[in-house]
């Protein structure tokens, strides 16, 4: 957990820093206004990637394993033979 705290907040961190960088270079000219809303639009488009990976990640189940003492109960589930 304290991990998870500290990773996130040196991204936070990274991210003010970030941009107040880029509010001093927009105010000073540096950048055009397209230039400063597309980083920033890229910066939140990959975070919204990032983390709709992470919300979406399934565990990897285990394999199947067929019950066969059930199936040879009720002979009508056993498979056709040729």
């Amino acid at each position: 957990m304290t991990r998870t705290v500290l990773a996130w907040a040196a991204i936070l961190a990274l991210a003010a820093f970030v941009l107040q960088w880029l509010e001093f270079q927009q105010r000073a000219r540096m950048f055009p206004a397209e230039i400063y809303i597309a980083l920033i639009c890229t910066a939140f488009a990959a975070g919204g990637v990032w983390v709709g990976w992470r919300l979406s990640a399934k565990p990897v189940s285990e394999p199947f394993i067929r019950n066969k003492a059930a199936l040879l109960r009720n002979p009508r589930f056993l498979p056709a033979r040729a």
